[in-house]
C-alpha cells in the first residue's frame, strides 16, 4: 500500500477503519458491511473492529493495486463502474456479487500481474 492509502483508510488505533474504506470505495457503510459479512448496525459501532480487519484489508490493497495500474481515485471509481470486456459486467457488480470480496481481488491480482486478458 502506498502512504497515502494507508493514511487515509487508518484510524487513531492504528486499524482499518470501514467508514473511511467505504467513503474510498463510495459505497455505503451498510453496503460495506454486506461485502465484509458483517452486520451494518455493529460495523457502524465498531468501524475498525478486529472481525472486519481481513477482508478491509484486501479492500485497501486491491485500491492499492489499482493506484499503481490507473494513477488516481477518480480513474479508480470510473473503472470500478465500467463494463469488463469478457462478461460486460463492471467490477463494482463482481465486488457486490456472491462471493464478491474474492472475486473482486481475484480480478484485480489478475490484473496487476497481466493475467487479464
Amino acid at each position: 500500500m502506498t502512504t497515502a492509502t494507508i493514511e487515509r483508510v487508518h484510524s487513531q488505533s492504528g486499524r482499518i477503519d470501514a467508514k473511511l474504506v467505504a467513503e474510498l470505495y463510495d459505497l455505503k457503510l451498510a453496503k460495506l458491511a454486506e461485502i465484509l459479512g458483517e452486520s451494518p448496525e455493529t460495523l457502524r459501532k465498531d468501524v475498525d473492529r478486529d472481525e472486519a480487519q481481513p477482508g478491509l484489508a484486501k479492500l485497501v490493497h486491491a485500491w492499492n493495486e489499482l493506484e499503481g495500474i490507473l494513477a488516481n481515485d477518480d480513474h479508480i471509481r470510473r473503472w470500478l463502474h465500467h463494463p469488463l470486456p469478457k462478461d460486460g459486467r463492471r467490477p463494482l457488480d463482481l465486488l457486490l456479487g456472491k462471493d464478491g470480496l474474492k472475486q473482486f481481488t481475484r480480478l484485480i491480482g489478475r490484473i496487476a500481474t497481466g493475467g487479464f486478458a
